[in-house]
């Protein structure tokens, strides 16, 4: 395997740190079958309560990189 040296596309910046998975993907969507159509409820209660979140801004419409902070995606934060 060669090393990455390069990724381009247009990023989408996601700030704070331990982002856990119930945040980004909420439970009561996960009940599904398929994971056909989950992309609409990535970070859907975040997005409720904050109109400016990133995934709310028509700037970053087509991103394919993710920009995060430390801990994303952890199980379970306290």
């Amino acid at each position: 395997m060669s090393a990455i040296t390069r990724v381009t596309g247009r990023g989408l910046p996601v700030r704070g740190n331990d982002l856990d998975t119930d945040r980004i993907m909420p439970a009561r969507f996960l009940r599904a079958v398929t994971f056909e159509g989950l992309e609409r409820h990535v970070f859907e209660d975040d997005r409720a309560t904050n109109p400016n979140h990133p995934f709310n801004d028509p700037r970053y419409t087509g991103a394919s990189i993710l920009a995060v902070n430390s801990n994303f995606g952890c199980g379970y934060c306290y």
